[in-house]
């Protein structure tokens, strides 16, 4: 579902949702694997990371901008060309370019034998880009990317705050013992809520002790990356609702609680979910009519 601005854009533009599904082991770009779009065409690419897993996007053929991260625009985004693009599991990239006079290339996770084309006329014998290498080429850091603006959530100060220690251990997971992904040591439904109030200004530091990655996503907000491993975020202010916590790294986040509800917070990996690392934020007299957020009743309410 795409929800446009109030001032529509170009008509003329080529706006193309691509989706990442992984089938029987493979990841694959859902969306057709040719388009044409005339030179001088305004291209927006909507990626869409649905599998479990990171995967990395380039571009090849045409310098583009990453426009907005998780439905979320970013500001002044610069031009990039010869970088990779790394999506965490659910997360959502906007590029976009203006079509040039030659074919341009979007090559997932290096795969270079199944790229997906846009070519500029239907002669399919166009000029290509090569794309030979295009394994090697450096990763966007999107912290430092785009021009920063201030934020009145940087800086402020948190009326709560929680820690999320993320790890491998000995756990109860639905009132099982199993080898679980847990947080801060234990595994759903035995890790306590996050209580917070309409409000509130929640910061959250999210360490990964563990050997997997760990994209971590909240339900109903959009949160403000403050830092990784305490260097800042210094490029355009970036709200996502998903975050990659690679082994050993620390995120600090911030977010305003202005949503109020039961909310699950947890490991986009869904296996990792379903092994035991979701949690809720719940807010100050919010109920469920489902008898108990951590019996049968939880399970059915998601």
């Amino acid at each position: 579902m795409i929800v446009q601005p109030r001032v529509q854009p170009d008509p003329g533009q080529l706006d193309l949702t691509l989706t990442v599904h992984t089938l029987d082991g493979a990841a694959t770009i859902a969306g057709g694997h040719e388009h044409l779009a005339s030179p001088g065409t305004a291209v927006r690419l909507r990626l869409i990371n649905a599998s479990s897993d990171p995967h990395r996007f380039a571009l090849a053929g045409t310098s583009f901008r990453v426009a907005a991260v998780d439905g979320r625009d970013l500001t002044r985004p610069g031009e990039i060309s010869r970088i990779g693009l790394r999506a965490p599991a659910g997360g959502r990239y906007d590029l976009v370019f203006v079509m040039p006079d030659a074919a341009v290339a979007l090559v997932l996770d290096a795969d270079r034998a199944h790229p997906l084309w846009l070519h500029p006329t239907s002669d399919r014998h166009n000029r290509v880009p090569v794309i030979a290498g295009i394994e090697k080429w450096p990763e966007l850091d999107l912290l430092t990317y785009g021009t920063p603006v201030p934020v009145p959530l940087r800086g402020a100060a948190t009326d709560r705050h929680f820690t999320l220690v993320l790890d491998r251990g000995v756990a109860m997971v639905d009132g099982v013992p199993t080898y679980a992904h847990t947080v801060n040591g234990r595994g759903h439904p035995s890790i306590p809520d996050q209580l917070v109030a309409e409000g509130d200004i929640v910061g959250l530091t999210v360490v990964n002790r563990s050997r997997e990655t760990h994209p971590w996503h909240l339900h109903g907000h959009a949160v403000l990356i403050l830092s990784r491993d305490r260097q800042p975020a210094t490029g355009s202010p970036l709200w996502v609702d998903t975050f990659d916590v690679r082994p050993g790294e620390v995120w600090e986040v911030v977010f305003r609680a202005s949503n109020p509800g039961i909310w699950m917070t947890h490991c986009h990996n869904l296996p990792h979910a379903h092994q035991g690392m979701m949690l809720h934020v719940r807010y100050d007299g919010v109920t469920t009519p489902f008898g108990g957020m951590r019996d049968a009743g939880s399970r059915r309410h998601h």
